[in-house]
């Protein structure tokens, strides 16, 4: 009886960690993946419509905010990770907006995969963060980003007819270290 156990036991195990693999269904996000129109659902407030360059709230998405670039970071109120890298996030905003470049060719959004308005809201106050957060409760805008792990800091490149990756950055360096790379990234694209 235990034979047969250990052989199933290692036959499921085998299904578990290889499945993946196998199916090939998983398609990561990397640099040069194209991104569909993004449009959000949300209603901005004044401070963020002027921010993204929007009129108002009726033409709100990706493609029409004003920037060259947009840095995302898509993450979850409820991901520990990204609680406790909120305040590098608002840091690194503060870096960005200090840039007499970058303040102009790049503008920076949160999508909060899996998170309705009342928590983002909630999220933004408590972490005191300046730059616009949009909800995703139906993950709509998590699918477009291949349903990532949270968090995800991803640079869009919106100068070509449809938006590009152009890198996805290590949410785990400091700042500085980001802005660096950005920086560094952004060189060879202005």
């Amino acid at each position: 009886m235990n034979r047969k156990f250990l052989i199933i036991f290692i036959y499921l195990l085998f299904i578990c960690v290889y499945t993946p693999c196998i199916a090939g269904n998983e398609k990561i996000l990397k640099a040069g993946d194209s991104i569909p129109e993004i449009k959000f659902d949300t209603q901005f407030i004044k401070d963020e419509l002027d921010y993204l360059g929007f009129t108002d709230n009726s033409r709100c998405s990706l493609k029409n905010i004003k920037a060259d670039f947009v840095l995302i970071e898509v993450f979850s109120i409820y991901c520990p990770v990204c609680q406790s890298r909120a305040n590098e996030f608002v840091a690194l905003y503060k870096l960005i907006q200090a840039d007499p470049v970058l303040c102009k060719k790049v503008k920076m959004i949160g999508i909060g995969a899996g998170n309705n308005l009342k928590e983002i809201s909630y999220f933004k106050n408590y972490y005191k963060i300046p730059i616009p957060l949009i909800p995703d409760p139906s993950f709509k805008l998590h699918k477009a980003f291949h349903e990532t792990r949270t968090p995800l800091i991803i640079i869009i490149d919106k100068k070509r007819e449809h938006c590009k990756v152009l890198s996805i950055i290590d949410f785990n360096k400091k700042p500085d270290e980001i802005l660096k790379e950005i920086r560094k990234l952004l060189k060879s694209q202005l």
